[in-house]
């Protein structure tokens, strides 16, 4: 049994990450945001946080009381859907349609990069042998 004046084992040194690790590691990243699509209109005035890592959902936040906010999450896996608005988009169609298209193009955009995805992983298997 070592005494307590022995020196702990050192700590082994970490292996740096192979490119297919680091692309890997960013796939999954990937996956984990498409689970949720997210669709945020808002009309008015707003201060929006720039956004520079691919893990940190974006921020709004509406600059008073007369913005109007429609906000819609999709689980993708699950089917899940919650739309959440202020009574503009309900009585305002112009708005309501501006949503509706956001969350088209959204869909688009989405099917677009499961399709690329789908490609980039057998590719990745192929070299792999996954």
């Amino acid at each position: 049994m070592p005494d307590a004046t022995e020196a702990a084992s050192p700590t082994p040194p970490t292996t740096p990450l192979t490119l297919a690790d680091n692309a890997l590691d960013r796939l999954r990243k990937m996956v984990d945001g498409l689970l949720t699509l997210r669709v945020t209109t808002v009309i008015g005035t707003v201060a929006a946080v720039k956004i520079t890592d691919i893990d940190t959902p974006s921020q709004i936040t509406l600059s008073g009381p007369a913005d109007e906010v429609a906000s819609s999450s999709i689980n993708m896996l699950l089917g899940d859907c919650s739309t959440v608005m202020t009574k503009g988009f309900v009585e305002n169609p112009a708005y309501a349609q501006l949503h509706k298209d956001s969350l088209d193009q959204a869909r688009a955009v989405r099917k677009e990069t499961m399709e690329m995805l789908h490609a980039a992983i057998g590719m990745l298997a192929g070299r792999t042998g996954l």
